[in-house]
């Protein structure tokens, strides 16, 4: 397992990792390559930018690993710039054809692209969530996340560990807020009734209210 539900064990996996309130854009490529049972990432932001912004070049290896795999990148954008949804498109086709056509992949571009606008501005921080399914409690459901850095940027140059419970937490806000949102897991596995709709998260994480 990529670690067992608490931010500390996600250290000694990556080996390279020693501040998780500070994970630049390598090192969050990195996590996004060795996430076990990984089926979808969900990015929420006000637009999209070319994994190639990481100079490091980890973050797009983990973008093509991904594709390799099956795994969905879904993006949530604000609605002023889903505009560019087709410049959007072609950035990340531009991997997943190459990939697709070299590894002779059973996968349609639909299946490893997705683009939708939210039904509001995200005025936010820019949230990357991670859905992994495997041998994770009873719902056999993994959650977690990063917050970044920087306002309003699709690729922040560093990012915040969220816990699982607080990733799913606020995940599962984001898409009650924004009804186009979809998951590609069972939503009755998913919701979280144990919490309130009006809940504020500290320490400017995020602050929502869902009527």
């Amino acid at each position: 397992m990529l670690f067992n539900l608490k931010a500390d064990h996600l250290k000694p996996q990556t080996g390279k990792i020693e501040d998780l309130s500070n994970i630049i854009l390598s090192e969050l490529g990195t996590i996004e390559g060795i996430a076990q049972g990984l089926t979808q990432i969900m990015i929420f932001s006000d637009q999209i930018e070319d994994p190639v912004e990481d100079t490091s070049n980890q973050l797009l290896k983990a973008v093509k690993e991904n594709f390799i795999k099956g795994v969905k990148y879904s993006f949530f954008v604000s609605p002023s710039h889903f505009y560019q949804k087709d410049e959007y498109f072609k950035m990340y086709e531009g991997y997943a054809k190459g990939l697709i056509r070299k590894k002779n992949l059973n996968f349609a571009l639909q299946d490893l692209i997705e683009i939708q606008p939210l039904s509001t501005e995200w005025g936010d921080f820019p949230y990357i969530f991670y859905i992994c399914r495997g041998d994770f409690g009873k719902n056999g459901l993994l959650v977690f996340g990063f917050r970044g850095t920087e306002l309003r940027e699709g690729i922040a140059c560093s990012y915040v560990f969220l816990e699982p419970e607080l990733a799913k937490k606020v995940l599962d806000l984001s898409i009650q807020a924004h009804k186009n949102v979809n998951l590609l897991i069972d939503r009755t596995t998913f919701d979280l009734t144990d919490f309130a709709n009006e809940i504020e998260v500290k320490d400017n994480i995020l602050q929502m209210n869902v009527s």
